[in-house]
């Protein structure tokens, strides 16, 4: 039985992303990620069947970078948007990129940021902007399986300026050895709700940059796994993202503000 098509109700205006107050204060920076059931398409048929949009791309946002590697294509908008697709996940991104400049002479080369430092949740809004427009050509037809839907949040932290919730769960996670701090370099993942259908988990990274400093990259990767692969049209699988993302933020809000109990387990 053919899918209803709802990919001409999914547009930007519809989109309402929540406030992550502390992401916009260490400017984080979103990824969401769709894993679906594997197509064995090759790169080349992927890049193929992009061309309209890389088209439209390249007129609205400038110079693109397309790339291959390892099986997986690979583009990067000049605005911050980049996208990682292989047979069976879609990765689409964003990140601050920067330029040097050449000052002449014995001087060195000047870096400068090509992208404006935004909210979080307005660079979350332009990356499902582009999933949707990435799934109207790849996944038009509805035929894929949808097996997890992954909404992540990535940026660095000052161990002495850090956001009270973060600072309670190292503190919570320290005192399990009687410490009042501990460093961290690794995953905690932890399940978040058991929904219908559906079960919710955030994968919690911290590592220290280095030791000679107090620099701390923080990665939150909230997923939705799927009990049974369903798949919908590309306007319900849209409306499914959006759904997810503000779970997510609002997830992220209550870990970086401190809206957990970790002791009760009430999180």
């Amino acid at each position: 039985m053919p899918t209803e098509d709802h990919s001409d109700d999914i547009s930007k205006g519809n989109m309402s992303i929540p406030v992550s107050v502390w992401l916009d204060g260490i400017r984080a920076f979103p990824t969401v990620g769709i894993l679906t059931g594997q197509s064995f398409e090759t790169p080349a048929s992927i890049i193929a069947r992009l061309k309209p949009i890389l088209a439209k791309w390249q007129a609205e946002h400038g110079r693109l970078s397309l790339d291959v590697d390892d099986n997986k294509v690979k583009v990067q908008r000049d605005d911050g948007v980049n996208i990682s697709l292989s047979s069976n996940n879609v990765l689409v991104g964003w990140r601050y990129l920067t330029e040097t400049r050449d000052k002449g002479g014995s001087h060195l080369p000047e870096l400068l940021m090509k992208t404006k430092v935004r909210p979080y949740q307005s660079l979350l809004e332009d990356v499902q902007v582009a999933l949707r427009e990435v799934f109207v050509e790849l996944y038009k037809d509805g035929s894929r399986k949808i097996h997890r839907i992954g909404v992540v949040a990535e940026g660095g932290l000052d161990r002495d300026s850090l956001p009270p919730g973060i600072e309670t769960y190292i503190s919570f996670l320290a005192s399990i050895w009687g410490r009042k701090s501990v460093d961290l370099n690794g995953y905690i993942t932890a399940t978040l709700d058991d929904g219908d259908g559906f079960s919710d988990r955030c994968h919690h990274y911290m590592e220290k940059v280095s030791s000679d400093d107090d620099a701390i990259t923080i990665k939150l990767d909230w997923q939705r796994v799927m009990d049974v692969p369903k798949s919908p049209s590309v306007g319900r699988l849209m409306d499914q993202v959006q759904e997810c993302a503000s779970v997510a933020s609002n997830y992220f809000d209550r870990f970086g503000l401190g809206d957990m109990n970790y002791e009760r387990g009430d999180c």
